[in-house]
């Protein structure tokens, strides 16, 4: 881990170096290094980088490389100073877990009974995050700034529902199952979480074009920001005088919540920090 730090520290040192040392002219070799009319661009958040690099350099144990909950950076030139700029976070899975129970009709049959049926656990999260800004750009030098505007929005819901191989009924009220009961209730259907933002503000930030048509930039951004939160709730099953009922239950009514923040865009949350690197074509 020494050997790798020292080897870092002087892999950056010599491009640090070198950037310092190089012409500011935005042409080398014919080839322009700032994006023109009509250009497109692609990009990512940096911040799985940075952090990766800052975990190495101090030493932090398990140092993992985690770009699964990057955000997708693009870019469409309406001129040479003027751009149109979409920001795209997605986090959505579907993780299903099966557990083996045992049987209770086969054990009431067979006390001796090895058979066994299977629960299932099924989580669903979909958390989406989109923005659409416009920028304008100061300077035509390499390092130049750019200011502008953008509306965003975020959906997210959390919901996981559960199936089970043995029947509930009058003869067997509390059948075995992997989960818990409450009150003689097992659940079928849980949405924990169901809530969207929408927003508005301006952005301002930078951009270093360290070889032609690639930059690497950043942003801060002050937002207008209204939160929703829908009404969460479970749906459950139980016995009730022999028959088999489905209770339905509130868990939080919701609310809303009007705020005026600067932000950043955060893995998993979609706030705003906006260091990235993007490519030019």
């Amino acid at each position: 881990m020494k050997t790798l730090k020292i080897l870092f520290s002087v892999c950056f040192l010599t491009i640090a170096f070198g950037l310092y040392a190089q012409s500011d002219s935005i042409k080398t070799k014919g080839c322009s290094y700032l994006p023109e009319k009509g250009d497109f661009a692609i990009g990512a958040d940096a911040t799985p980088i940075f952090n990766y690099v800052g975990n190495m350099l101090n030493g932090t144990l398990n140092n993992q490389f985690d770009i699964s909950s990057s955000l997708i950076y693009g870019k469409y030139y309406l001129t040479d100073m003027m751009a149109l700029r979409a920001v795209l976070g997605i986090n959505s899975s579907n993780d299903k877990q099966l557990y083996y129970v045992q049987d209770d009709a086969a054990l009431l049959a067979n006390p001796l009974s090895n058979a066994q049926v299977t629960d299932m656990e099924k989580v669903t999260t979909n958390d989406y995050y989109i923005s659409m800004g416009l920028e304008k750009f100061i300077g035509q030098k390499r390092l130049r700034g750019f200011y502008g505007g953008q509306l965003f929005t975020q959906i997210n819901k959390d919901k996981t529902v559960y199936s089970y191989g043995n029947p509930m009924t009058t003869l067997n009220p509390t059948p075995t199952i992997n989960f818990t009961y409450s009150s003689g209730e097992r659940t079928l259907t849980e949405v924990t979480a169901h809530d969207f933002m929408i927003g508005a503000g301006g952005i301002a930030g930078f951009e270093y074009y360290v070889a032609p048509k690639l930059c690497i930039g950043g942003e801060v951004s002050l937002n207008l920001v209204y939160n929703q939160d829908l009404q969460t709730y479970k749906k459950s099953e139980k016995m009730v005088n022999d028959e088999l009922v489905t209770v339905d239950e509130a868990l939080s009514p919701g609310g809303h919540e009007f705020s005026f923040q600067t932000s950043s865009f955060v893995p998993n949350t979609f706030q705003h920090v906006g260091l990235y690197i993007m490519l030019h074509f």
